[in-house]
């Protein structure tokens, strides 16, 4: 559980630093539409993270 997590924060970093960089080869508009859809994935990947690990406590707590 704890490598993937690492994992997670890793890819997280790496999104954070893709997203906050400047990128001029998109214009306004694409930034924003690729911001959006990497928030949108982002999230999506935490809730996905927080269900695994949700159920892996629940598991432990249930043996």
């Amino acid at each position: 559980m704890t490598n993937s997590v690492l994992k997670m924060m890793s890819l997280l970093a790496v999104t954070a630093i893709i997203i906050t960089s400047p990128n001029t080869l998109l214009n306004t508009q694409g930034a924003q539409k690729l911001n959006q859809q990497l928030e949108t994935s982002i999230e999506a990947s935490i809730e996905q993270m927080n269900n695994k690990i949700d159920l892996q406590i629940e598991q432990q707590l249930n043996k």
